[in-house]
């Protein structure tokens, strides 16, 4: 057993040898596909967030209310916005941002500074020098309100315009200071769960990451019409109010689990993602290639175990088998433990475990029919 195991050992290293160089000349040319803006891009997690969100079972946030503005105009947002007194909301997510000021807008501004816990979006424009971000949309009253009122940055994480949304930023670095903000800026959604649920805004904090994936699948959220706020009060009071329309083309964008999601449904999701303590977290690459080194061993040593006879068939079943097993383990650890899996390099592993073996099995013949032929021509040479 333990010369055969030793074999497979040295089977697997080829195995990762060949992996290594043979795939090095696409690394690159991969890189630039996904990196095509007018090309979709796809992620591994993509793949789990689709398959966990078909199922039937979904969950209605109950502590996030969308209220679809629709197009409203500034008299019709001040209208919504003197409502929330009487919701006693334990935040407010305006995401709205109005960038210049018109001759009527007293009543606005009179409804911003009457509303509690509000919270007014801010977006930023990323410099290329220091990756550090400055001020770029901002509503024009943010200098006289934001004294009082929290900023949040709206920006989402994304390369070009058709990218896909699976993160959400935490905090902007900022280059000048920005009303109470001198070296950072929480995103928008976290300055809503810093006003909302000041704890939990603090676990993601400690959390230390500068970005969280998002989870999507199978949560749901109420969504009501301004002219629908007064006859279902019940089903808002004490709840994160997020104000925006949700119907705004120039706002859609593409998610992991629909190619259309506008940009304050995005925000509902990472909201519900922090407050209900939702977070992703990945395998490191080297527990990926642990997981991949672990599955390759074991279709190498189950083809230097089997005899030559029945080695066909068993070595196809048993790779359909560790298929399925790596799949079925990344959805079980992603839907059951929020935990992320690429799986995509223990796949190649088991077909490079299997080309190892074939290159290893010809080596081998090529050897003992050198050292027969060594042997034949020693024992012709003696026999002189």
């Amino acid at each position: 057993m333990a010369p055969k195991l030793l074999k497979a050992l040295g089977i697997t290293i080829l195995a990762f040898i060949l992996s290594t160089v043979l795939m090095r000349p696409f690394s690159f040319s991969a890189s630039a596909f996904l990196s095509n803006p007018e090309k979709s891009d796809f992620a591994i997690t993509d793949f789990y967030s689709i398959v966990a969100d078909s199922r039937p079972v979904r969950t209605i946030d109950d502590d996030i209310v969308v209220i679809n503005l629709n197009g409203l105009d500034r008299e019709g947002i001040a209208q919504v916005l003197e409502l929330m007194p009487l919701l006693s909301p334990a935040a407010v997510g305006l995401d709205v941002a109005f960038v210049e000021p018109r001759d009527n807008d007293s009543r606005l501004l009179a409804a911003i500074a009457g509303c509690p816990n509000l919270v007014m979006p801010v977006a930023l424009n990323q410099n290329s020098g220091n990756g550090k971000f400055s001020l770029g949309e901002i509503s024009f009253f943010a200098d006289s309100t934001a004294r009082h009122v929290p900023l949040g940055a709206t920006n989402l994480p994304a390369r070009y315009a058709k990218s896909t949304i699976r993160e959400f930023r935490t905090f902007f670095p900022i280059n000048h200071s920005i009303v109470n903000y001198t070296d950072s800026i929480p995103s928008f959604v976290v300055a809503v769960a810093q006003t909302a649920r000041p704890s939990l805004a603090e676990v993601l904090a400690r959390r230390g990451n500068t970005l969280e994936m998002i989870n999507y699948p199978s949560r749901s959220f109420r969504i009501f019409n301004p002219e629908e706020i007064v006859g279902n009060a019940h089903l808002m009071a004490g709840k994160i109010l997020l104000l925006g329309d949700t119907d705004d083309l120039a706002d859609m964008h593409a998610t992991p689990v629909t190619s259309t999601m506008s940009g304050v449904m995005i925000h509902a999701h990472a909201l519900s993602t922090i407050i209900h303590n939702g977070y992703l977290d990945s395998f490191t690459k080297a527990q990926n290639l642990t997981l991949a080194f672990a599955l390759c061993l074991i279709i190498v040593l189950t083809s230097v175990m089997l005899p030559i006879g029945i080695k066909g068939l068993i070595m196809r079943i048993t790779q359909v088998a560790l298929l399925y097993f790596v799949v079925r383990l990344g959805y079980s650890l992603f839907l059951d433990h929020n935990m992320v899996i690429d799986f995509s390099y223990a796949l190649l592993m088991l077909a490079f475990g299997l080309f190892a073996c074939d290159i290893w099995i010809g080596l081998t013949n090529i050897w003992l029919g050198l050292r027969r032929r060594y042997r034949k021509l020693v024992a012709a040479r003696a026999q002189l």
